[in-house]
C-alpha cells in the first residue's frame, strides 16, 4: 500500500509509573504494528487534570497505517491493557490517546496539555527536515 493512501495518526503516549520502560516497551510494539512510524522526544511534564502531584513522562507519535480510527483506538487501548493500565489507578502504567487524525485534532483536551502541540509541531518539522 502507498504511503500516501495511509491515514495520517499523531499518537500521544504518557506514563507516570515506570514510565521509562513502559514508553520504550509501546515504542517496540508500534515498530512492529506499524511499518511507517516517526518517533518525537520523551518529555517531563507536571500531571495535569489530578488532584495529586506527580510528574509524567511524554511522547508523540507519528503513525501511518491503513486502520481507521476507531480500528487505531481499540487496538491502542488494547496495549495499554497489555502493558498494565488500569482506568482510575493514579499509577498509570501508559496512556495511548490519538491527538491528530488526517491533520484534524481528535484529542479532547489538545489545549488544556499545553505539550501536545509543541510535541506534533516538533515531529512534523523533524520528519519534514528528514525527507
Amino acid at each position: 500500500m502507498e504511503i500516501s493512501s495511509l491515514h495520517d495518526y499523531y499518537i500521544c503516549l504518557g506514563s507516570n509509573y515506570n514510565a521509562r520502560k513502559n514508553i520504550k516497551r509501546v515504542e517496540k510494539w508500534i515498530e512492529s504494528e506499524f511499518s511507517v512510524a516517526f518517533f518525537g522526544r520523551i518529555i517531563r511534564t507536571k500531571g495535569i487534570d489530578v488532584d495529586f502531584e506527580c510528574w509524567y513522562l511524554n511522547q508523540v507519535v507519528r503513525i501511518k497505517s491503513s486502520l481507521d480510527i476507531d480500528t487505531m483506538n481499540r487496538k491502542l487501548k488494547a496495549e495499554e491493557r497489555d502493558v498494565g493500565r488500569i482506568h482510575n489507578d493514579k499509577r498509570v502504567a501508559i496512556d495511548i490517546d490519538i491527538v491528530k487524525y488526517d491533520g484534524v485534532v481528535v484529542h479532547k483536551k489538545f489545549d488544556e496539555f499545553y505539550f501536545l502541540s509543541m510535541l506534533c509541531d516538533e515531529l512534523e518539522q523533524s520528519e519534514i527536515k528528514q525527507k
